[in-house]
């Protein structure tokens, strides 16, 4: 058990209200993100144009409240209680995409 916010980050442009509506219901407090800035544009963008904004997860931390925070993509399987993973005395920190 973890006492501490569930914040679900999400493209503002991407997702409409109601999955953010079900996000506040399952007790998840929806955070909007920007998209990054796109180097590639046009119809050959579309596939990617969402796939680091999780990388803005880093910007929660300027957030008031906000002392630390961890990112399980939406692929990822917890096992054990991830608690240990806050007191990690990193500014950033990542694992490999398998």
């Amino acid at each position: 058990n973890i006492d501490a916010r569930l914040i679900l980050p999400y493209s503002r442009p991407q997702v409409s209200s109601n999955p953010v509506r079900v996000t506040k219901t399952a007790s998840r407090e929806p955070h909007a993100v920007p998209l990054l800035p796109q180097l590639i544009t046009g119809e050959a963008s579309m596939p990617f144009r969402d796939r680091y904004t999780k990388l803005r997860i880093r910007s929660l931390g300027k957030e008031p409240g906000i002392d630390s925070a961890v990112y399980f993509d939406t692929d990822a399987l917890v096992l054990r209680n991830s608690k240990e993973l806050f007191a990690i005395p990193l500014e950033f920190g990542a694992t490999p995409d398998i």
